[in-house]
Protein backbone atom coordinates (compact mmCIF):
# COMPACT_ATOMS: atom_id res chain seq x y z
CA UNK A 1 0.00 0.00 0.00
CA UNK A 2 1.21 3.34 -1.02
CA UNK A 3 1.18 6.31 1.42
CA UNK A 4 1.83 10.23 0.85
CA UNK A 5 2.35 13.02 3.29
CA UNK A 6 1.43 16.83 2.37
CA UNK A 7 3.22 19.09 4.52
CA UNK A 8 3.29 22.78 4.77
CA UNK A 9 4.03 25.29 7.25
CA UNK A 10 3.38 29.16 6.92
CA UNK A 11 4.40 31.00 10.30
CA UNK A 12 3.70 34.53 10.36
CA UNK A 13 6.63 36.59 8.08
CA UNK A 14 7.22 39.18 10.97
CA UNK A 15 8.31 36.54 13.57
CA UNK A 16 10.28 34.45 11.09
CA UNK A 17 14.23 35.90 10.49
CA UNK A 18 15.11 33.37 7.86
CA UNK A 19 11.97 34.41 5.82
CA UNK A 20 12.81 37.88 6.24
CA UNK A 21 16.57 37.56 5.51
CA UNK A 22 15.81 36.30 1.87
CA UNK A 23 14.24 39.50 0.88
CA UNK A 24 17.26 41.69 0.32
CA UNK A 25 15.13 44.68 0.59
CA UNK A 26 14.69 43.97 4.42
CA UNK A 27 17.65 44.30 6.84
CA UNK A 28 16.53 42.79 10.42
CA UNK A 29 19.18 42.74 12.96
CA UNK A 30 18.04 40.00 15.68
CA UNK A 31 17.93 40.79 19.01
CA UNK A 32 20.57 39.48 21.00
CA UNK A 33 19.57 36.77 23.71
CA UNK A 34 20.62 34.47 26.12
CA UNK A 35 19.90 31.02 24.92
CA UNK A 36 19.56 27.66 26.46
CA UNK A 37 20.06 24.84 24.45
CA UNK A 38 19.97 20.95 25.30
CA UNK A 39 22.40 18.53 23.85
CA UNK A 40 21.01 15.03 23.64
CA UNK A 41 24.49 13.31 23.09
CA UNK A 42 25.72 14.74 26.45
CA UNK A 43 22.25 14.91 28.66
CA UNK A 44 23.01 18.45 29.37
CA UNK A 45 21.91 22.22 28.52
CA UNK A 46 24.16 25.00 28.60
CA UNK A 47 23.63 29.00 27.82
CA UNK A 48 25.22 31.22 24.77
CA UNK A 49 25.10 34.52 23.90
CA UNK A 50 23.35 35.20 20.56
CA UNK A 51 23.47 38.03 18.28
CA UNK A 52 22.87 36.75 14.76
CA UNK A 53 20.22 34.69 14.56
CA UNK A 54 16.45 35.06 15.45
CA UNK A 55 15.86 31.90 17.63
CA UNK A 56 13.20 29.78 18.83
CA UNK A 57 12.42 27.25 21.47
CA UNK A 58 13.12 23.60 19.10
CA UNK A 59 15.45 25.11 16.36
CA UNK A 60 18.44 23.24 16.03
CA UNK A 61 21.69 25.05 16.57
CA UNK A 62 25.28 24.44 16.79
CA UNK A 63 27.62 26.00 19.26
CA UNK A 64 31.43 26.97 18.92
CA UNK A 65 33.63 25.96 22.24
CA UNK A 66 33.84 22.95 23.56
CA UNK A 67 30.70 21.58 21.99
CA UNK A 68 31.30 22.56 18.73
CA UNK A 69 30.07 20.22 15.95
CA UNK A 70 27.26 18.62 18.22
CA UNK A 71 23.96 19.85 17.25
CA UNK A 72 21.82 20.72 20.43
CA UNK A 73 18.30 22.07 20.07
CA UNK A 74 17.06 25.39 21.69
CA UNK A 75 15.32 25.10 25.14
CA UNK A 76 14.64 28.90 26.23
CA UNK A 77 15.20 32.39 24.87
CA UNK A 78 15.57 35.38 26.93
CA UNK A 79 16.41 39.03 25.76
CA UNK A 80 16.77 40.43 28.92
CA UNK A 81 20.21 40.06 30.38
CA UNK A 82 23.38 41.50 31.32
CA UNK A 83 26.92 39.51 31.12
CA UNK A 84 30.27 39.52 30.32
CA UNK A 85 30.49 38.69 26.96
CA UNK A 86 34.09 36.51 27.13
CA UNK A 87 32.07 34.21 29.88
CA UNK A 88 30.03 33.07 27.10
CA UNK A 89 30.02 31.02 23.84
CA UNK A 90 28.02 31.72 20.94
CA UNK A 91 25.64 29.94 18.72
CA UNK A 92 27.36 29.96 15.36
CA UNK A 93 24.92 28.46 13.24
CA UNK A 94 20.70 27.31 12.93
CA UNK A 95 19.53 24.85 11.08
CA UNK A 96 16.98 24.82 8.10
CA UNK A 97 13.80 22.71 9.50
CA UNK A 98 11.71 24.34 6.97
CA UNK A 99 10.14 21.36 5.00
CA UNK A 100 7.43 22.21 2.29
CA UNK A 101 6.44 19.59 -0.47
CA UNK A 102 5.26 16.11 -1.20
CA UNK A 103 6.80 12.49 0.71
CA UNK A 104 6.26 9.36 -0.28
CA UNK A 105 5.83 6.76 3.04
CA UNK A 106 8.90 3.80 2.12
CA UNK A 107 9.45 1.70 4.96
CA UNK A 108 12.04 3.76 7.69
CA UNK A 109 11.74 6.65 4.97
CA UNK A 110 10.15 9.45 3.13
CA UNK A 111 10.73 9.83 -0.32
CA UNK A 112 10.31 13.20 -2.45
CA UNK A 113 10.64 13.72 -6.47
CA UNK A 114 10.49 17.29 -5.74
CA UNK A 115 14.55 19.05 -5.76
CA UNK A 116 12.91 21.81 -3.70
CA UNK A 117 11.62 19.63 -0.92
CA UNK A 118 14.45 17.73 1.15
CA UNK A 119 17.39 19.43 -0.77
CA UNK A 120 21.06 17.92 0.48
CA UNK A 121 21.98 21.45 1.25
CA UNK A 122 19.08 21.81 4.04
CA UNK A 123 19.64 18.14 5.45
CA UNK A 124 23.05 19.04 5.94
CA UNK A 125 22.62 22.01 8.06
CA UNK A 126 21.00 19.14 10.42
CA UNK A 127 24.00 17.35 10.56
CA UNK A 128 27.32 19.24 9.85
CA UNK A 129 28.04 22.93 11.58
CA UNK A 130 29.78 25.57 8.95
CA UNK A 131 33.27 24.30 7.67
CA UNK A 132 35.70 26.55 5.47
CA UNK A 133 36.13 24.70 2.35
CA UNK A 134 39.81 25.29 2.51
CA UNK A 135 40.34 22.43 5.01
CA UNK A 136 38.86 19.56 2.64
CA UNK A 137 40.79 18.49 -0.11
CA UNK A 138 39.47 15.42 -2.64
CA UNK A 139 40.66 13.80 -5.02
CA UNK A 140 39.19 11.33 -7.86
CA UNK A 141 39.89 9.08 -10.71
CA UNK A 142 38.32 7.12 -13.54
CA UNK A 143 37.14 4.13 -11.96
CA UNK A 144 33.82 2.55 -11.47
CA UNK A 145 31.95 0.00 -9.37
CA UNK A 146 28.99 -2.13 -11.19
CA UNK A 147 26.23 -1.20 -8.44
CA UNK A 148 24.36 -4.69 -8.80
CA UNK A 149 27.75 -6.70 -7.96
CA UNK A 150 28.57 -6.39 -4.80
CA UNK A 151 30.96 -9.06 -4.74
CA UNK A 152 33.32 -7.22 -6.95
CA UNK A 153 33.26 -3.91 -4.55
CA UNK A 154 36.78 -3.50 -3.32
CA UNK A 155 35.61 -2.28 0.13
CA UNK A 156 37.68 -2.35 3.41
CA UNK A 157 35.77 -4.93 4.78
CA UNK A 158 35.21 -8.41 4.63
CA UNK A 159 32.11 -9.07 1.54
CA UNK A 160 30.37 -11.55 3.69
CA UNK A 161 29.49 -8.19 6.63
CA UNK A 162 27.76 -6.34 3.40
CA UNK A 163 23.97 -7.58 4.13
CA UNK A 164 25.08 -6.63 8.25
CA UNK A 165 26.36 -2.92 8.02
CA UNK A 166 22.55 -1.65 8.66
CA UNK A 167 22.60 -3.41 11.97
CA UNK A 168 25.37 -0.82 13.08
CA UNK A 169 24.92 2.35 10.60
CA UNK A 170 22.32 3.90 9.24
CA UNK A 171 22.02 6.29 5.76
CA UNK A 172 19.61 9.03 7.22
CA UNK A 173 19.78 10.86 3.56
CA UNK A 174 20.26 9.45 0.04
CA UNK A 175 19.53 11.84 -3.07
CA UNK A 176 20.36 11.47 -6.80
CA UNK A 177 19.90 14.36 -9.21
CA UNK A 178 20.70 13.90 -12.77
CA UNK A 179 22.95 11.52 -11.74
CA UNK A 180 24.89 13.23 -9.06
CA UNK A 181 24.20 11.25 -5.47
CA UNK A 182 24.95 12.89 -2.06
CA UNK A 183 24.04 10.58 1.31
CA UNK A 184 24.39 11.07 4.82
CA UNK A 185 25.75 8.15 7.00
CA UNK A 186 24.94 7.88 10.78
CA UNK A 187 27.81 5.48 12.46
CA UNK A 188 29.59 7.28 15.54
CA UNK A 189 29.37 10.93 14.30
CA UNK A 190 27.42 11.72 10.98
CA UNK A 191 29.43 11.23 7.49
CA UNK A 192 28.94 12.77 3.92
CA UNK A 193 29.25 10.89 0.74
CA UNK A 194 29.36 11.43 -2.46
CA UNK A 195 29.20 9.51 -6.16
CA UNK A 196 28.08 9.59 -9.79
CA UNK A 197 25.68 6.87 -11.06
CA UNK A 198 25.08 6.25 -14.50
CA UNK A 199 23.91 3.56 -16.36
CA UNK A 200 24.39 0.94 -13.11
CA UNK A 201 27.37 2.08 -12.45
CA UNK A 202 28.98 3.90 -9.83
CA UNK A 203 31.85 6.67 -10.18
CA UNK A 204 33.45 9.57 -8.14
CA UNK A 205 33.10 7.94 -4.94
CA UNK A 206 34.03 9.81 -1.97
CA UNK A 207 33.41 9.86 1.81
CA UNK A 208 34.39 11.99 4.36
CA UNK A 209 35.76 9.42 6.51
CA UNK A 210 39.00 9.89 5.01
CA UNK A 211 39.35 5.85 4.56
CA UNK A 212 41.74 5.22 1.99
CA UNK A 213 39.75 2.83 0.77
CA UNK A 214 36.08 1.51 0.48
CA UNK A 215 34.72 2.61 3.60
CA UNK A 216 31.47 0.77 5.17
CA UNK A 217 29.68 4.01 5.15
CA UNK A 218 29.93 4.07 0.90
CA UNK A 219 28.87 0.63 1.47
CA UNK A 220 25.65 1.07 3.09
CA UNK A 221 25.25 3.77 0.57
CA UNK A 222 25.41 1.69 -2.05
CA UNK A 223 22.97 -0.85 -1.02
CA UNK A 224 20.59 1.58 -0.38
CA UNK A 225 20.93 3.21 -3.89
CA UNK A 226 20.41 -0.66 -4.54
CA UNK A 227 16.93 -0.67 -2.83
CA UNK A 228 15.60 2.44 -3.74
CA UNK A 229 15.90 2.50 -7.21
CA UNK A 230 14.34 -1.13 -7.29
CA UNK A 231 11.26 0.58 -5.37
CA UNK A 232 11.08 3.51 -7.44
CA UNK A 233 10.89 1.39 -10.62
CA UNK A 234 8.37 -1.00 -9.67
CA UNK A 235 6.29 2.07 -8.06
CA UNK A 236 6.75 5.96 -9.34
CA UNK A 237 9.23 5.19 -12.26
CA UNK A 238 7.05 8.31 -14.23
CA UNK A 239 7.77 10.37 -11.45
CA UNK A 240 11.04 9.66 -11.52
CA UNK A 241 11.99 10.45 -14.59
CA UNK A 242 10.01 13.60 -15.23
CA UNK A 243 12.98 15.44 -12.63
CA UNK A 244 15.42 12.91 -12.81
CA UNK A 245 15.41 13.14 -9.01
CA UNK A 246 14.79 11.14 -5.56
CA UNK A 247 15.52 11.97 -2.03
CA UNK A 248 14.98 10.34 0.66
CA UNK A 249 15.06 10.77 4.70
CA UNK A 250 14.72 8.78 7.35
CA UNK A 251 11.39 8.98 9.05
CA UNK A 252 12.29 9.68 12.56
CA UNK A 253 14.67 12.43 11.48
CA UNK A 254 11.99 14.13 9.53
CA UNK A 255 9.94 14.15 13.20
CA UNK A 256 12.70 15.30 15.33
CA UNK A 257 13.92 18.01 13.07
CA UNK A 258 10.58 18.74 11.51
CA UNK A 259 7.83 18.44 13.35
CA UNK A 260 8.89 18.72 16.40
CA UNK A 261 10.80 22.19 15.81
CA UNK A 262 7.51 23.17 14.46
CA UNK A 263 4.86 25.52 16.12
CA UNK A 264 2.76 26.26 13.43
CA UNK A 265 1.81 24.49 9.87
CA UNK A 266 -0.27 21.58 8.66
CA UNK A 267 0.13 18.16 7.70
CA UNK A 268 -2.18 15.86 5.51
CA UNK A 269 -1.74 12.10 5.23
CA UNK A 270 -3.52 10.51 3.01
Amino acid sequence: MKFKIGFSAEEKKENTAREVQQDSKAEVKPKPSLVDIRFPDIYKSYTYYNDRFDLHEGDIVFVDGKLEGIAGRVVAVTCNFKIKLSDYKRVISVADTDVKGQLYFHKAKVVSFDPATIPFGKIASWYFPPADPEEFVSGEDDSTILLDKPETWKADIDPSEYEDIDDYLGVVYLSLDNGAGKAIVKGRSHHAVEFFYENGEISKLTCDCYSAGMCEHEVAVLFELRHKLKWIEEHYADDFQKTAYFAELDKAAFCNMVLMSRQNGSFQIG
